[in-house]
């Protein structure tokens, strides 16, 4: 189990899709929206890093590797990742 003050790698070819999707989006600042173009940019294998949908409520719940992503994407970008579907992974 990963500790919390632990960091997640960011592979470098999601990192590099992390890159394009911000060069991609511009000024929208939606964790879906980034999720969804870096999705379309990596392989199958990559995808499988990623969490799903909850199927009863529908809400996000990104993993360790996500909330690495949003923090890197507002280090490059300088924006804050919103998005009312989300919803913290909890610790089990």
């Amino acid at each position: 189990m990963q500790k919390e003050n632990e960091k997640t790698e960011i592979p470098d070819d999601i990192f590099q899709a992390l890159v394009t999707a911000a060069d991609i989006i511009g000024g929208d600042s939606t964790w879906m929206k980034v999720k969804r173009i870096v999705l379309n940019l990596l392989s199958p294998a990559r995808r499988k890093l990623f969490s799903t949908r909850d199927r009863k409520t529908y809400k996000q719940h990104p993993n360790a590797l996500e909330l690495e992503i949003m923090d890197k994407y507002t280090h490059i970008t300088g924006r804050v990742l919103l998005d009312d579907d989300v919803e913290p992974e909890e610790d089990t």
